[in-house]
């Protein structure tokens, strides 16, 4: 799976827990604790993705969270009834570049781009020299007119004489709009126009933003109402002024919160509850336990995957002992080999190294004993024993000559979906054996674990037609490799 959709999966895990964590404290008049969770909420939708979050599930556990992840050194081949999907086609339905993936980075550019247009356009007005702008300390102020609303952006605060019938109102919504500058409220606008560019298909990060606007209000009220009787400044915000330009990233005076600010300032300030600190902490808690499961998951496959030699696919159970055989050697490279129950244990025995490393497992799929093993030079030689002849592990695997594609293509015109199993409905997947020896040809195809129905000769006779490979290398010799192909036969949803 690519870091694109780690990152993404964790990103929305993060806003769906802690944000719905954020329902508890939606009625308190704490606004500044409820401001500051809101932009931990948003920061963290950027930022706790990106970090690595030590392991709190054990390596067995997050494998089979992972179920659905299987780690491939080799795509397997999938032979449906209306045709072959061939590997790359697989690999491309969980790629980055995947359409899904692409139209949805399309929308987060455009969107980031038109979040750009209208910035660019509001900077542009802000810094036109027409309007004549006063200096009062680090803010800076100026009288607009026609349709355009009071608003603040940054310390620029822009007032229309529209809004105001006298000087002590004049000055009532400057204060207002100087506690909107002073604590930096249009950075949260701008902030959860961000994540909702990014994460756009989350509502949470709309709702997110909705409150921040609601809470910049409550607060630059209150700054409001120290300095001016209740009843004075009710009267002023209630007034019913209708502007036809609404600005993006700006705070407006006059808005659709209007009653929602009445209510408010008459609602005195309350303590919050502890035991709704109770409830918080552990939900952000959960949170972060999340986002560590799935680092761990992530990490716990790479480790397989970057571990694997010529096994086309790993049993869960395997991809949990190579992870921990890595925890407790970091510098090592493990492997994992397949081959039957009695060549295992005599190369077991003969290797009588102090410093060996090897773990052991039955694969009830294959009916084949393996056997997880670090890969150095030394070790390499229980490869040796196994087979005067045929190795299992190799410096250099073998590959098909033109690619894995060529052998796609190969598979994709040759095979036929059996007419026994498309009457039987019978699918599954056929592990087959077979040996790509000194000379790149293809020899000893085996069928090691089938599903019958004429699907287990069928891949048989596919592989065995197979041209020829460009030949395994072990210290420079060409030599016989065996290697396993999955190839599964899946019928559409009506089984024809």
């Amino acid at each position: 799976m690519s870091d694109v959709l780690f990152y993404f999966i964790k990103a929305q895990a993060w806003l769906l827990i802690a944000g719905m964590a954020y329902l508890l404290f939606r009625r308190e008049t704490q606004f500044a604790f409820r401001r500051g969770y809101l932009l931990f909420v948003l920061i963290g939708a950027i930022v706790f993705p990106l970090l690595s979050l030590p392991a709190m599930l054990s390596s067995e556990a997050s494998v089979k969270l992972a179920g659905t992840l299987p780690v491939y050194l080799l795509p397997e081949i999938v032979v449906g009834a209306e045709g072959t999907i061939i590997g790359e086609e697989i690999m491309a339905s969980s790629s980055t570049f995947s359409p899904v993936y692409m139209v949805y980075l399309v929308v987060s550019g455009l969107l980031l781009l038109l979040m750009a247009i209208r910035l660019f356009k509001l900077l542009k007005f802000v810094s036109q020299k027409e309007t004549a702008i006063v200096k009062d300390g680090k803010y800076r102020i100026a009288e607009i007119s026609g349709s355009m609303p009071t608003f603040s952006f940054f310390n620029f605060i822009y007032i229309n004489p529209a809004d105001y019938d006298n000087p002590e109102d004049r000055k009532q919504i400057v204060i207002h709009e100087k506690a909107h500058a002073e604590q930096l409220h249009t950075f949260d606008i701008l902030l959860a126009e961000i994540v909702m560019a990014i994460h756009w298909i989350n509502p949470l990060c709309y709702y997110v933003k909705d409150e921040l606007r609601e809470i910049h209000e409550y607060q630059a009220d209150r700054k409001a109402i120290r300095s001016t009787p209740l009843t004075q400044y009710s009267r002023l915000i209630a007034k019913d002024v209708k502007h036809g330009l609404s600005l993006n990233y700006t705070h407006t005076f006059y808005n659709s919160l209007t009653l929602k600010r009445l209510k408010m300032m008459k609602k005195p300030m309350q303590k919050i509850r502890n035991w709704k600190f109770a409830f918080l902490i552990p939900g952000v808690a959960m949170a972060l336990f999340v986002l560590a499961c799935q680092d761990q998951i992530k990490e716990d496959l790479k480790v397989a995957s970057e571990s694997s030699a010529n096994v086309m696919e790993y049993p869960p159970e395997v991809l949990s002992i190579i992870t921990e055989l890595k925890k407790e050697h970091p510098d090592k490279e493990f492997i994992y080999i397949e081959g039957s129950g009695a060549e295992l244990r005599q190369a077991i025995s003969n290797n009588k190294s102090a410093q060996r490393i090897f773990r052991t497992y039955d694969n009830p799929e294959t009916g084949q004993s393996g056997l997880v093993m670090n890969k150095s030079d030394q070790l390499l030689s229980i490869s040796d024993q196994i087979s005067d002849e045929t190795w299992t592990i190799v410096e250099q695997r073998p590959e098909p000559e033109g690619g894995m594609k060529a052998l796609y293509e190969h598979v994709n015109s040759s095979i036929i979906y059996p007419a026994e199993a498309r009457k039987n409905g019978i699918e599954g997947k056929v592990f087959v054996q077979f040996v790509v020896n000194k000379e790149g040809g293809i020899q000893d195809v085996e069928v090691l674990k089938g599903i019958g129905g004429g699907c287990d000769e069928e891949a048989a006779r596919v592989l065995s037609s197979s041209p020829n490979w460009i030949p395994g290398y072990q210290r420079g010799q060409a030599v016989n490799v065996r290697m396993i192909l999955p190839i599964t036969f899946r019928l559409g949803p009506e089984g024809d």
